[in-house]
């Protein structure tokens, strides 16, 4: 026997079946059940996906980001915080605190409050960014079908891409002096760049995945993570969820249209709003109860 305290027979094997079951895990051979739940998770077979397939087009960093957005949108706790900030959200109003918060309480309940105005605030700047592609997109097309008649021949894409943007800073800032117009020009381009992610998010999944990203994603992060990596993160995230994110982002259109764009009032309730969170958690990712969730009380 070693010196020191003997280490149990039955400490031993616990820490050997331990070590099989994660070889086991990260083969795909066994599911991994979520520990609050007691359910299997969404994530149960598809460890591999995420040590395996991500890392393979994206350099760390990325990988780390999108894998962290892998599994985190539309999961039960971004209903949770969406529940939350909904309050906020149909109040419409910004939350400034009229007097400095000294105590614990007023400093936390401060920091929440400007959490969930926070969250709105990110909404509404992902759908104008994923407008700002859009209408890029439509010049693009525009300038296409006119180079094409005149000269009947295709354009080359970075030229009607190019005459895209100048055409959006022309537009935005119509009285705009010359000695200003590449500094605009740079300023249009990295918020184009950013919206990229929002706008194919909105053509995959419906304008409601919106609203149904973790707050944890850092945006300066993922917004400048390149177009073909994130059309390549899409892939996968489409082939292993595609189907229940398609249809919590297309019940949640009408929230994001009605309550969160236009603020209209006494728009009907929706179940997430209603239902106890304790009862959220105990849901499983990507089951049809999480859906439920995004429809009308």
């Amino acid at each position: 026997m070693e010196r020191g305290r003997p280490v149990s027979v039955v400490a031993r094997r616990s820490n050997q079946s331990k070590k099989r079951q994660k070889l086991d895990l990260e083969r795909g051979k066994i599911t991994k059940t979520d520990p609050k739940s007691n359910q299997p998770s969404v994530r149960r077979n598809l460890e591999t996906t995420q040590s395996q397939n991500i890392p393979t087009f994206c350099t760390a960093p990325d990988a780390q980001v999108l894998t962290s957005l892998f599994w985190t949108i539309a999961c039960r706790d971004v209903f949770i915080f969406l529940q939350e900030a909904s309050v906020t959200i149909r109040k419409s109003t910004s939350y400034r605190p009229k007097t400095l918060a000294t105590s614990i309480s007023e400093t936390f309940r401060t920091l929440e409050s400007l959490d969930r105005c926070a969250t709105l605030d990110s909404i509404h700047r992902r759908f104008y960014l994923s407008r700002l592609v859009e209408h890029q997109g439509d010049l693009v097309k525009q300038y296409k079908q006119k180079y094409t008649y005149t000269l009947r021949q295709q354009p080359n894409t970075q030229r009607a891409m190019s005459f895209a943007l100048l055409s959006l800073v022309q537009e935005a800032y119509p009285d705009i002096p010359n000695s200003e117009q590449e500094a605009k020009r740079d300023l249009m381009r990295k918020r184009v760049d950013r919206g990229v992610i929002w706008k194919l998010l909105m053509d995959r999944f419906s304008i409601g995945i919106l609203v149904l990203l973790p707050k944890s994603v850092v945006r300066t992060q993922i917004e400048r993570v390149p177009r073909a990596q994130i059309e390549q993160f899409l892939n996968l995230l489409e082939k292993h969820r595609g189907p229940f994110l398609r249809k919590v982002g297309k019940s949640l259109t009408q929230y994001v249209q009605d309550v969160v764009l236009r603020s209209l009032e006494d728009c009907q309730r929706y179940v997430f709003e209603e239902m106890d969170i304790e009862a959220i958690r105990k849901l499983q990712d990507d089951s049809e109860n999480l859906v439920q969730l995004t429809q009308l009380a």
